[in-house]
Protein backbone atom coordinates (compact mmCIF):
# COMPACT_ATOMS: atom_id res chain seq x y z
CA UNK A 1 0.00 0.00 0.00
CA UNK A 2 2.73 2.33 0.90
CA UNK A 3 4.45 1.59 -2.30
CA UNK A 4 1.23 2.26 -4.39
CA UNK A 5 1.15 5.57 -2.72
CA UNK A 6 4.49 6.56 -3.14
CA UNK A 7 4.13 5.77 -6.85
CA UNK A 8 1.22 7.83 -7.21
CA UNK A 9 2.41 10.91 -4.97
CA UNK A 10 5.66 10.91 -7.67
CA UNK A 11 3.07 10.89 -10.42
CA UNK A 12 1.35 14.54 -9.42
CA UNK A 13 5.22 15.99 -8.99
CA UNK A 14 7.34 18.01 -11.16
CA UNK A 15 10.73 18.67 -11.42
CA UNK A 16 10.68 22.72 -10.73
CA UNK A 17 9.36 24.85 -8.26
CA UNK A 18 6.53 25.88 -9.97
CA UNK A 19 4.91 23.13 -11.41
CA UNK A 20 1.43 21.91 -10.84
CA UNK A 21 1.48 19.73 -7.32
CA UNK A 22 -2.68 18.79 -7.63
CA UNK A 23 -2.27 16.19 -4.31
CA UNK A 24 -0.15 18.36 -2.03
CA UNK A 25 -2.96 21.46 -2.50
CA UNK A 26 -5.79 19.63 -1.96
CA UNK A 27 -4.30 17.47 1.07
CA UNK A 28 -3.35 21.06 2.40
CA UNK A 29 -6.75 22.69 2.14
CA UNK A 30 -8.44 19.42 3.53
CA UNK A 31 -6.25 20.10 6.61
CA UNK A 32 -7.01 23.28 6.59
CA UNK A 33 -10.58 22.72 6.64
CA UNK A 34 -10.50 19.65 9.38
CA UNK A 35 -8.48 22.28 11.33
CA UNK A 36 -11.52 24.96 11.42
CA UNK A 37 -14.00 22.52 11.53
CA UNK A 38 -12.40 20.91 14.45
CA UNK A 39 -12.09 24.05 16.61
CA UNK A 40 -15.76 25.08 16.27
CA UNK A 41 -16.48 21.61 17.48
CA UNK A 42 -14.02 21.72 20.07
CA UNK A 43 -14.86 25.38 21.50
CA UNK A 44 -12.76 24.38 25.10
CA UNK A 45 -9.97 23.41 23.31
CA UNK A 46 -6.94 25.35 21.12
CA UNK A 47 -6.72 23.70 17.56
CA UNK A 48 -4.91 25.64 15.41
CA UNK A 49 -2.31 24.61 12.26
CA UNK A 50 0.59 25.64 10.79
CA UNK A 51 3.25 25.53 7.72
CA UNK A 52 6.84 24.53 9.06
CA UNK A 53 7.91 26.78 5.51
CA UNK A 54 9.86 25.21 3.07
CA UNK A 55 12.11 22.48 4.15
CA UNK A 56 14.79 20.50 2.95
CA UNK A 57 12.82 16.86 2.46
CA UNK A 58 12.73 13.87 0.27
CA UNK A 59 10.01 15.48 -1.61
CA UNK A 60 11.72 18.79 -1.57
CA UNK A 61 15.41 17.73 -2.31
CA UNK A 62 14.62 17.11 -6.17
CA UNK A 63 13.26 20.38 -6.71
CA UNK A 64 16.54 21.66 -6.11
CA UNK A 65 18.48 19.10 -8.02
CA UNK A 66 16.47 19.46 -11.23
CA UNK A 67 17.35 23.62 -11.13
CA UNK A 68 20.70 22.47 -10.36
CA UNK A 69 20.59 24.30 -6.92
CA UNK A 70 21.65 23.20 -3.31
CA UNK A 71 18.48 23.05 -1.10
CA UNK A 72 19.68 26.51 0.68
CA UNK A 73 20.07 28.02 -2.58
CA UNK A 74 15.98 27.40 -3.47
CA UNK A 75 15.41 28.79 0.59
CA UNK A 76 14.69 25.27 1.85
CA UNK A 77 15.35 25.44 5.52
CA UNK A 78 16.76 22.40 7.58
CA UNK A 79 13.95 20.04 9.85
CA UNK A 80 14.73 21.90 12.95
CA UNK A 81 14.30 25.40 11.66
CA UNK A 82 10.88 24.00 10.48
CA UNK A 83 9.78 22.71 13.98
CA UNK A 84 9.88 26.43 15.63
CA UNK A 85 5.76 26.86 14.51
CA UNK A 86 4.68 23.59 16.10
CA UNK A 87 6.53 24.20 19.34
CA UNK A 88 5.22 27.17 19.59
CA UNK A 89 1.93 25.86 18.78
CA UNK A 90 2.76 23.41 21.39
CA UNK A 91 4.53 25.25 24.01
CA UNK A 92 3.31 28.56 23.64
CA UNK A 93 0.07 31.21 23.72
CA UNK A 94 -1.08 31.33 20.31
CA UNK A 95 -4.27 33.53 21.62
CA UNK A 96 -7.03 31.88 19.76
CA UNK A 97 -8.24 28.45 17.83
CA UNK A 98 -9.35 27.72 14.57
CA UNK A 99 -6.36 29.63 12.95
CA UNK A 100 -3.12 28.78 10.81
CA UNK A 101 0.76 29.88 11.75
CA UNK A 102 3.13 30.53 9.43
CA UNK A 103 6.70 29.08 10.01
CA UNK A 104 7.48 32.33 11.48
CA UNK A 105 4.74 31.37 14.02
CA UNK A 106 2.90 34.60 13.13
CA UNK A 107 -1.03 34.29 12.08
CA UNK A 108 -1.16 33.73 8.60
CA UNK A 109 -4.56 33.42 6.31
CA UNK A 110 -5.69 30.04 5.32
CA UNK A 111 -6.40 30.97 1.39
CA UNK A 112 -2.62 32.53 0.63
CA UNK A 113 0.68 32.88 1.00
CA UNK A 114 1.94 35.31 3.74
CA UNK A 115 6.10 35.99 3.60
CA UNK A 116 7.69 35.37 6.81
CA UNK A 117 8.04 39.02 8.02
CA UNK A 118 5.10 40.01 6.49
CA UNK A 119 2.31 41.85 9.36
CA UNK A 120 0.07 39.04 10.45
CA UNK A 121 -2.90 38.20 9.47
CA UNK A 122 -5.95 39.96 11.05
CA UNK A 123 -9.08 38.46 9.46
Amino acid sequence: MAECLKLNLESERTTDWGGAWPAYGISKACANAYTIYLARENPKLTINACTPGFIETDLTRPMAEANSKTPAEMGMKSTEEGASASVFLSMGNPGGSGHYYGSDCVRSPFDRYRSPGDPPYTG
